[in-house]
């Protein structure tokens, strides 16, 4: 998630979020991944979230058709998406777009899969 976040820093989450599934765009949220190499705990940033129609291209990244203006990326996305985001699901993108492994390899997630929102970052590690 860097330029936002960076590993080993501190970050203040609110659990509750999962419960009561208030997540909208442009939270960082907190959910595990499973692959062959085990279970990964991963920071992605919402894009689209049920019924959202995302579109990735030469362009960037649109939502419902509008450009998105994403200062918090420093890199350009690539990569061919053209989804409506299915109900209970949410799209995530990470914001280190060129290395990011996210719902443009992963798919969208569900939300029951969602542990947490990211508030804010206490101590940075540096």
């Amino acid at each position: 998630m860097e330029p936002t976040y960076r590993n080993k820093d501190i970050i203040c989450i609110n659990r509750l979020s999962a419960i009561f599934q208030s997540y909208t765009h442009g939270d960082v949220v907190i959910f595990d991944y499973f692959d062959k190499d085990g279970k990964h705990t991963v920071l992605k940033r919402i894009i689209g979230t049920a019924g959202d129609h995302i579109e990735i291209g030469a362009d960037g990244v649109k939502r419902n058709g509008t450009l998105l203006k994403e200062d918090y990326t420093s890199t350009k996305t690539t990569g061919a998406v053209d989804i409506i985001v299915p109900k209970d699901t949410v799209f995530v993108l990470g914001d280190h777009r060129e290395s990011s492994f996210d719902s443009r390899h992963m798919g969208v997630i569900s939300q029951k899969d969602l542990k947490a929102k990211v508030l804010f970052r206490l101590f940075p590690f540096t």
